[in-house]
């Protein structure tokens, strides 16, 4: 299962964009999607800008995940540690627990 949280475009560098949500910042491919522009709403998958959302349906879902009790922040798998994906579901962010 894939779950891609809503993110805003910060800033565009030629095919990358810097996206945040709630603080946490990674950079995505934009290439896959015309017309990203600053200020907009993108689902990010596997580094990748996969598809823009508007406004309103982004904060709808980031309201559906936190009545789920989810943090939007810990589903982004982390630029640092690309090993951390939807396992993070469980809190676990070791890698080699995740290669057994």
């Amino acid at each position: 299962m894939c779950l891609a949280v809503p993110m805003r475009v910060v800033k565009i560098e030629g095919v990358e964009a810097e996206v945040e949500q709630s603080g946490t910042k990674l950079r995505a491919r934009i290439d896959l999607i015309d017309d990203v522009h600053e200020g907009d709403y993108v689902l990010v998958h596997a580094g990748f800008v996969i598809q823009k959302v508007d406004q309103r349906e982004a904060v709808e879902t980031l309201q559906l995940l936190e009545a789920l009790g989810l943090e939007p922040t810990d589903l982004i798998p982390s630029v640092t540690n690309p090993s951390t994906t939807a396992h993070q579901f469980n809190g676990s962010r070791d890698a080699d627990a995740m290669d057994n």
